[in-house]
């Protein structure tokens, strides 16, 4: 008797599991919120720059661009794909201060002048593995290449003193970016993702690896009264911090709810 009865016990409570396991699962199938692949990403990167010391302490100041893109995914159970194209905006700003012994005015001069419009266009794919994976929260790690279309950009500046001989007193700039229009480099990322009814809201952090310049040029100062005349490299880094945030709406977004009769 005691051998039937926990036989019967041991039915009783595999069926039981398997009616819960079921109903478990259903209901997580009917409230699990389903989000379109295709999705909106916002972000901006922060660009350093390099410059050499000169005589009239000309240099470029970092950069925060704006960037606007669309974005790709394909979900799995523990990973996804993303694929993303993104237009980069940003302006590039220098600065210089001339010493009032070098110049005809003695109170000396602080210059700062801003280049609009320079814009790239930026395709990557990151392969993005989940951490933890919650109901309303998921973390994860990804990496993947990214290629960087620039073309040709040259600019020329300059900042002329005239003195009472006639003498140009100042710098003349000259720069380009490098003769490949094609920039490719790797991109290691740490995001979240927050589900809510409407959208998946998708925060990350991303960094941008690439030796070399992004854009380079070079300064030279002339007929400075005191200082020696001084030639001076400038430049923006390839390698980047970008700071961004994905938007993907939900499949229910635009569905009609069913009124009742």
């Amino acid at each position: 008797m005691m051998v039937k009865f926990n036989k019967k016990i041991l039915i009783a409570f595999v069926s039981l599991w398997f009616t819960n396991a079921i109903t478990s699962k259903a209901n997580a199938q009917e409230n699990r919120t389903e989000y379109y692949s295709f999705g909106i990403n916002l972000s901006s990167d922060f660009l350093s720059t390099e410059n050499e010391k000169n005589a009239v302490d000309y240099e470029y100041k970092d950069i925060m661009t704006f960037n606007f893109g669309l974005n790709y995914k394909i979900t799995k159970p523990k990973y996804n794909i993303l694929f993303s194209l993104q237009l980069r905006n940003y302006n590039l700003t220098n600065k210089s201060n001339f010493k009032g012994e070098d110049i005809p005015d003695p109170l000396g001069y602080k210059s700062e002048t801003i280049l609009y419009g320079f814009s790239q266009l930026k395709l990557n794919s990151t392969f993005n593995l989940y951490i933890t994976q919650k109901a309303k929260l998921n973390t994860y790690l990804g990496i993947g290449p990214e290629i960087l279309f620039y073309p040709e950009d040259p600019i020329s500046g300059l900042l002329f003193f005239i003195d009472e001989d006639g003498t140009e007193i100042g710098y003349t700039e000259n720069g380009n970016s490098k003769e490949s229009e094609f920039y490719f480099g790797i991109n290691g990322t740490i995001g979240m993702e927050f589900k809510t009814k409407h959208v998946l809201i998708n925060p990350y952090i991303l960094y941008h690896y690439e030796p070399g310049s992004l854009f380079e040029s070079t300064t030279t100062t002339q007929n400075l009264y005191v200082s020696e005349n001084t030639v001076s490299k400038h430049s923006i880094n390839n390698s980047y911090w970008s700071f961004g945030i994905n938007f993907y709406p939900s499949k229910n977004l635009f569905k009609r709810k069913n009124s009742k009769p």
